[in-house]
């Protein structure tokens, strides 16, 4: 019976995929507090919305999780300086 395991570099496709929705779902936000669009900051206007310091942090740490996936060694360097 042959393995059915999945290859690292579906894992690293799913983590880009995942980061690109962090950054979709905290730009709308960040767009939202910018544009005065409560449907944008929140689900619906009955809910909390997402603070700008947390979509911002979101926005980065969902940037860096895509660059982390591609296994670049350019954005790895640039990753490195941006962290130092």
């Amino acid at each position: 019976m042959e393995s059915k395991a999945w290859s690292v570099t579906r894992y690293r496709r799913i983590s880009q995929v995942c980061g690109l929705l962090v950054m979709i779902v905290s730009g709308a936000a960040l767009i939202g507090w910018f544009s005065g669009s409560v449907i944008l900051k929140g689900i619906r206007p009955a809910y909390i919305p997402m603070a700008p310091n947390t979509a911002l942090v979101f926005l980065l740490l969902g940037g860096s999780l895509i660059i982390l996936a591609d296994k670049s060694i350019r954005f790895l360097y640039l990753i490195r300086t941006a962290v130092a």
